[in-house]
């Protein structure tokens, strides 16, 4: 693959994530293991700004809440930040930038060019309009069925609950950018999830074998079904949970269309035409989460059918 074919890329996703950004100051963040991702997005910064400033540093001091001087001044400097590394999450993204609420910071965790190169030449705003489309209608919701073909009937209470739109930042909404981005994530009501969900491998995981059934009471999970892998895999980090370590915390909707599985943990719950479940505890700085897939949702709000097989079912 040839850098050309990259800085293009790089050039379109930070005219989508920021249009705004013409001529405004870009300072771009990266690390040791990122260098030549971070030098490509130098290149296509340069196209859309005069002002680009490169760093490669120890990204640690950047992700503290309370940073040097110098870097505070260069964040409220700026128009725009872009980070690039690997094993960035969204928990360290948002304690980071907790005191710059005015920030716009795009998040490029980028293993290779060619997982890089495949986020960047997405199409954003159709990402970002699809998550908001689902998320809007889950807002407006008070029961919830999810089911797929293989297994999986669950019920739920999603009335006043919190719904996330994990979209890509278009036209500056939203702060804080992590690609690859695409998810509607539903935190319902815990003590109304009943049912069974069919698992059919975990995030991060590349055993795709036969799904393990898991049934749920009350919002914990009370029972695994199966002999596969996945299965095995669920009750060794379950077996010896206390019972808030089993209680199904959220789900999630893929929605990116250029996701794949088998990338990486974070990717897996992105892929459109599938779901997410997080199972254990929800802690602030970090949480213990076990993430299973569920593939071909289908899920039905009061009644009616909003997605097939993952996708939407309305016009």
């Amino acid at each position: 693959m040839k850098n050309i074919d990259l800085v293009h890329s790089a050039t379109q996703i930070l005219k989508q994530c920021s249009p705004k950004i013409k001529d405004e100051k870009i300072t771009i963040f990266c690390g040791e293991s990122s260098q030549h991702t971070g030098q490509l997005i130098y290149q296509a910064a340069k196209t859309i700004s005069k002002n680009v400033l490169l760093l490669q540093m120890d990204l640690s001091s950047l992700f503290r809440n309370q940073k040097p001087e110098p870097l505070n001044y260069l964040i409220n400097d700026s128009g725009l930040i872009v980070i690039t590394d690997k094993n960035i999450t969204p928990q360290k993204l948002k304690r980071a930038f907790t005191n710059e609420p005015e920030a716009h910071v795009l998040c490029i965790n980028a293993p290779n060019e060619q997982t890089m190169n495949r986020w960047m030449m997405a199409n954003h705003p159709r990402i970002a309009l699809r998550t908001h489309k689902i998320a809007d209608i889950f807002s407006i919701g008070r029961r919830m069925k999810l089911n797929t073909p293989d297994g999986t009937a669950l019920d739920m209470s999603i009335q006043s609950s919190v719904i996330v739109a994990d979209a890509p930042m278009i036209n500056g909404s939203g702060h804080i950018c992590l690609l690859p981005s695409g998810e509607v994530k539903i935190f319902p009501d815990p003590e109304s999830i009943n049912g069974k969900m069919a698992v059919n491998f975990l995030a991060g995981t590349t055993n795709q074998n036969d799904p393990a059934t898991l049934i749920v009471k009350n919002g914990l999970v009370h029972q695994i079904r199966g002999k596969s892998m996945t299965a095995a895999l669920l009750r060794k980090q379950l077996k010896r949970c206390k019972p808030q370590y089993r209680k199904i915390v959220n789900f999630s909707i893929g929605t990116n269309d250029t996701a794949s599985f088998g990338n990486s943990h974070f990717e897996d719950q992105k892929v459109l035409g599938s779901a997410c479940v997080f199972i254990g505890e929800k802690a602030e700085v970090k949480p213990m989460l076990t993430s299973g897939v569920m593939l071909s949702p289908s899920i039905y709000i009061d009644g009616r059918k909003i997605l097939e097989k993952g996708y939407l079912a309305l016009n």
